[in-house]
């Protein structure tokens, strides 16, 4: 089973090769920019959400445009794909909205990927957290001075 990560750069990659677009021109369609496309399906790094939230739409144009290679929106001998991914997408039933009470609230059907468990104990990780946060507040405060007193020179000051 792929994780997440490896779910959403499959989306990149898959439906480019299934209408047969080279990188440029998938690009150009998804108002993006080649690198952006190169590095996703490489695994480089995840897809911008906006390219995420085009892939829909770019689907149906697709369809309606019957793209060389496509059949009626699908090319011959390759089936649709989908897979439910935790914490990222999720096919809900009707059953299950029924229960929800009809809220679609992507939370409740979508769920959170299982955070992986670093061995540290938690006790000892909050400590180590709340120092360095405590650290970083010093840091600001001295930074909030700095810029107030330079302020003040420039004759903005309180």
């Amino acid at each position: 089973m792929m994780d997440a990560n490896e779910a959403i750069l499959a989306l990149v990659k898959e439906p480019r090769k299934r209408v047969g677009l080279i990188q440029e021109r998938f690009a150009q369609e998804l108002a993006g920019a080649l690198s952006t496309v190169n590095h996703s399906e490489n695994g480089n790094h995840l897809p911008h959400r906006f390219l995420l939230r085009r892939f829909p739409e770019l689907r149906e144009e697709w369809d309606k445009e019957n793209l060389p290679g496509q059949n009626s929106g699908q090319p011959q001998g390759i089936a649709p794909t989908y897979a439910d991914i935790l914490g990222f997408c999720k096919s809900a039933t009707l059953e299950e909205i029924r229960k929800h009470g009809y809220v679609l609230t992507p939370g409740r059907y979508v769920g959170a990927e299982a955070a992986p468990d670093d061995g540290e104990p938690f006790e000892e990780k909050m400590a180590r957290l709340v120092a360095r946060l405590r650290e970083q507040q010093a840091e600001a405060a001295k930074l909030d001075a700095a810029i107030a007193a330079n302020l003040k020179e420039l004759g903005y000051g309180r």
